[in-house]
């Protein structure tokens, strides 16, 4: 089999599911090149004949869909029952223009390598105009097919407003320069990330700001360090 071409309606890619998608493959001498193509999908995988040599795949944007119900409710899903994290070869990923659900993240970087119990992610950069995002942790199996992630995450915006706007939440605060720290863990893959299945804690410094839901005459609510 030397080449495939395939519209779908709907491609299923790491239990997220893309609308009107075109896939298409072709062998190379020592590889396998995966072009994808859709509206919240357009990019380039390459796939190694000897996969320690790792995956590489670039894209010019990215949109991942917002988390399924099972995700919400910090269960694992079947995409990351049926994948052996350890078994994950190593991977370079780069995005041009990465969106989470709602959240417009920018540019991202990330660089992956198999460990024992699972996959260790030695880089992880969102890169935006007005924020910056950098990670680092690991996804591992635990006791039976159950998988966890576990990330050491920081975050640095000019302004908590813009930060908010860009995670979707907009026109709630002004200003507020903010460095935050979160350690975070999920059920189940990097992929399986929403804000409703996380478990950890959160540092976070706001500067000074302002909230904008606030009736006129009925004063401003300042935002101060802490």
């Amino acid at each position: 089999l030397q080449s495939v071409d395939v519209q779908a309606d709907k491609l299923m890619l790491g239990g997220r599911p893309f609308a009107a998608t075109r896939l298409r493959m072709d062998r190379q001498a020592d590889a396998i090149a995966l072009r994808l193509d859709g509206p919240a999908i357009v990019g380039a995988i390459t796939v190694p004949g000897d996969l320690a040599r790792g995956i590489r795949a670039r894209f010019d944007r990215l949109y991942w869909p917002g988390a399924t119900p099972a995700v919400d409710a910090g269960t694992t899903s079947t995409a990351d029952v049926d994948v052996d994290p350890a078994g994950v070869p190593p991977l370079q990923l780069d995005v041009a223009d990465l969106r989470l659900g709602d959240a417009r993240l920018g540019s991202l970087t990330m660089q992956t390598h198999p460990i024992a119990q699972g996959l260790r992610i030695d880089q992880l950069d969102a890169v935006a105009r007005t924020q910056k995002v950098t990670a680092v942790g690991d996804w591992t199996r635990l006791n039976g097919k159950a998988t966890r992630t576990r990330l050491s995450m920081e975050f640095r915006a000019d302004s908590l407003g813009h930060m908010l706007d860009a995670f979707g939440f907009k026109g709630v605060v002004a200003a507020g320069k903010t460095h935050a720290s979160l350690q975070a863990s999920w059920a189940g893959s990097p992929a399986a990330f929403a804000l409703a299945a996380l478990d950890g804690a959160l540092d976070i410094d706001v500067g000074e700001g302002r909230l904008l839901e606030v009736k006129p005459g009925a004063g401003r609510i300042l935002l101060s360090h802490h």
